[in-house]
């Protein structure tokens, strides 16, 4: 009996180890049948390069060689799919292989490129001081209807400051007030640049269309007032009447337009009427030496040359190298028979006009 036992059990080890065999067997059967199939499967539906695309951004961070190896089979596939170009320079930048870059880019239709892609390759490059590479790309995304045409062009206006191209910072000054009409920030950037180039006519034309776009407020009164004081330079009395008044009318109280009332009195020939405005003022403007420069010549005007030459020796103290001021207090000295005094400025004068004229 216990013979008959040990046979059987040997005999229901042995089945197990056969059934076990072939299900191993099996297995591995259908593991090597569905790589093949998968194989065959890749080769006949290879992944698309959007699939490619995709898969490089998720792992590109984490395997940039794996991802960089497939986007170069996308672009091996589709040469002319930019985003992928765009991406690997991205890519490549992140590992300062920034010549390859370059190669990569002047083969990649930009144009058919995320702009929103490029800014960021962009700003990779300017961390990197690729700034050649950055200009080129915020140039094409500046020539680009989309969301990021602005940053662009700000972009281009804030390098060209840098490099001193004032030729540049113009035209990009311009074409970003053509793109956001409406951004205060663009038009004072645009108008700053002419003004420091002394382009008071443009300047004047610039406000102008300006003020013609939904600006806030508060930068409409600021942009009218300097517009009436570079009337009152060209020497434009109406348009800056009509200035005038039309601030008069917004009930503005500004001591900047006092003073630009006096003025057009004075140039009106009716120095009676500026004295009044600014004697009124007198005490607010105590401190404003171009005010009291003013006052002094419309003393002048009057003939009141005591006056005149106290209000011009007080501003002398804060503009001790203005050349007209001393050119004007050698002509009231001369006036008053104080020649001592007269040749004194009349020299500091010239000296003064002529460093200022020596390049």
């Amino acid at each position: 009996m216990n013979f008959i036992r040990g046979t059987e059990v040997r005999v229901k080890n042995n089945e197990r180890q056969q059934i076990r065999f072939f299900r191993t067997r099996f297995q591995r059967l259908c593991l090597l049948a569905g790589g093949t199939v998968g194989v065959i499967l890749f080769w006949l539906w290879p992944p698309s390069v959007a699939d490619l695309y995709r898969q490089s951004e998720q792992i590109m961070a984490t395997d940039p060689d794996q991802a960089e190896r497939l986007l170069r089979e996308a672009l091996q596939r589709s040469p002319e799919f930019a985003d992928a170009g765009i991406l690997l320079g991205r890519l490549l930048g992140q590992q300062d292989r920034w010549d390859e870059v370059q190669k990569l880019l002047s083969e990649t239709p930009l144009q058919d490129g995320s702009a929103a892609l490029m800014m960021q390759l962009a700003d990779d490059a300017e961390s990197a001081s690729e700034s050649e590479l950055a200009r080129t790309l915020w140039v094409e995304v500046s020539g680009m209807s989309c969301p990021e045409q602005p940053a662009a062009l700000q972009s281009l206006f804030r390098a060209s400051q840098i490099d001193g191209r004032d030729a540049d910072s113009l035209k990009w000054a311009r074409r970003l007030t053509q793109v956001t009409s409406d951004s205060a920030v663009a038009w004072w950037q645009f108008v700053g640049i002419l003004e420091s180039q002394k382009r008071i006519t443009d300047a004047v034309e610039a406000y102008r269309q300006a003020l013609a776009c939904e600006l806030p407020q508060q930068d409409r009164l600021e942009m009218r007032l300097r517009l009436l004081d570079h009337l009152i330079f060209l020497g434009d009395v109406s348009a800056a009447r009509q200035e005038v008044s039309y601030l008069r009318m917004l009930n503005l109280r500004s001591l900047r337009l006092d003073v630009a009332e006096a003025r057009l009195h004075r140039m009106d020939g009716n120095p009676e009427q500026a004295l009044a405005i600014l004697n009124r003022i007198r005490d607010s403007v105590d401190n404003s030496p171009r005010v009291i420069w003013l006052r002094g010549r419309v003393h002048l005007d009057l003939g009141s040359l005591r006056a005149a030459a106290s209000d011009f020796e007080r501003a002398l103290q804060s503009l001790p190298e203005d050349e007209v001021l001393h050119f004007n207090l050698a002509e009231v000295y001369r006036r008053l028979g104080e020649d001592e005094k007269s040749a004194h400025h009349q020299k500091i004068y010239q000296q003064l006009h002529r460093s200022a004229r020596t390049p």
